[in-house]
């Protein structure tokens, strides 16, 4: 009788392991040489995960740059010959907010000076260990792409293109870079697991745990294989890998399921699951209020002083640091465009917060209050007093 019985049991939750390994040339990045895919995997499919990051990268790429002299505003409105600098930057900090790091390629002109600057797909780097080189594949998986080899910015020579890694430092980890929410990536692929389990219950309206008993006798072992197969493709992924298909002889009987116990997400514990989903990822993302990313909270209206005081509180521990880490970055590139006075990132303001007019004109210029609505500074001329900024505020 312990032959007629199949059971398919839950695939063991294993993560991709984080480690650096020498290859040919270069450190490999990850156990398969595949870790940063795997964090732009987790980015695609977690909608929790993915909302957070892009909301951080607005606030971070703010309005753009400011730039205070013209080889500045040139360097603004060409940062290559089809991209502004503003577009770079967010492609540079969409990086880095997602592997911990991001590259740009730059190319010297044959006077010394640099021409253009590229954002380069993380994903399609690798380096050596102390980041002097860099190996470039569309496809690290592809054996038969041959990389390119790309030296590292070293302004010391001067010629053709070169790589500058934008890297934060984290203990322990010596080529490569890992991400600021690292400690929550059970939680977003936890996220993603959960939002399968629901999609596999709507369309087919089956729950995991169940006894399954087919008539018309015991069938060959080959015959077994293809029923087991056909019902773990029909019935199992994430909502559920175990079920028991039991084979009896008895011809008039019709195919039976029954429940072996609960689904392991249950509509009762689903919103329980979520919340504390939801909380570890806002954890290892450093986020106290999910309202500034357009989340709801239960129970908070998100009144416009609440919504102030969050804001004042993430610029102020996180997005501060990570507009010093660019401008410091942009700047020393700036350095050899001809750039003299040091360019900044226009802070962008929650659209909800909202200050009355007079407020603003007693500590805000003019020109300050036109970079809050969007629009271009004026030129200094005279003076302007309250009545003037009050009445082009309104």
């Amino acid at each position: 009788m312990e032959n007629n019985f199949l059971i398919l049991n839950f695939a063991q939750a294993k993560q991709p392991q984080y480690k650096e390994k020498k290859g040919v040339g270069y450190i490999e990045y990850g156990e398969k040489n595949d870790y940063p895919q795997y964090l732009l995997e987790l980015f695609n499919h977690s909608a929790k995960h993915q909302s957070l990051i892009k909301g951080k990268v607005n606030y971070i790429v703010g309005n753009g740059w400011k730039a205070k002299d013209v080889a500045g505003e040139i360097f603004v409105k060409h940062a290559n010959q089809v991209e502004t600098l503003d577009e770079v930057t967010k492609k540079l900090a969409l990086d880095i907010e997602l592997f911990g790091g991001a590259y740009v390629e730059v190319i010297w002109s044959r006077i010394g000076s640099i021409s253009d600057i590229y954002h380069v797909d993380y994903t399609k780097i690798r380096s050596n260990k102390d980041n002097t080189q860099f190996w470039f594949k569309d496809n690290w998986l592809d054996r038969r792409e041959e990389p390119k080899v790309f030296n590292a910015f070293n302004p010391e020579f001067r010629s053709g293109s070169q790589i500058l890694y934008i890297k934060e430092y984290r203990a322990g980890i010596d080529t490569y870079a890992l991400p600021s929410y690292f400690g929550g990536l059970n939680y977003i692929e936890s996220d993603i697991e959960v939002s399968k389990h629901i999609l596999g219950n709507a369309q087919t309206g089956f729950s995991p745990s169940k006894l399954i008993t087919l008539p018309n006798g015991e069938p060959s072992p080959e015959e077994k294989r293809k029923i087991e197969r056909k019902f773990e493709d029909r019935f199992t992924g994430s909502d559920g890998k175990k079920f028991i298909l039991s084979f009896v002889t008895d011809s008039l009987r019709k195919p039976i399921i029954e429940d072996l116990g609960a689904s392991d997400l249950t509509k009762e514990d689903f919103a329980n699951v979520d919340a504390l989903i939801q909380n570890n990822i806002f954890a290892s993302h450093q986020i106290t209020s999910p309202s500034l990313f357009g989340i709801n909270e239960p129970g908070k209206l998100g009144s416009r002083t609440e919504m102030r005081d969050a804001y004042e509180i993430f610029k102020n521990t996180y997005v501060n640091y990570k507009q010093r880490q660019l401008e410091a970055v942009i700047n020393l590139i700036g350095s050899y465009k001809n750039v003299v006075e040091p360019m900044e990132i226009q802070s962008v303001y929650p659209i909800d917060i909202e200050i009355d007019s007079a407020t603003i004109a007693s500590v805000l210029s003019k020109n300050e209050i036109r970079q809050r609505i969007g629009e271009a500074p004026l030129e200094e001329t005279t003076s302007t007093t309250s009545r003037d900024i009050i009445e082009a505020i309104n």
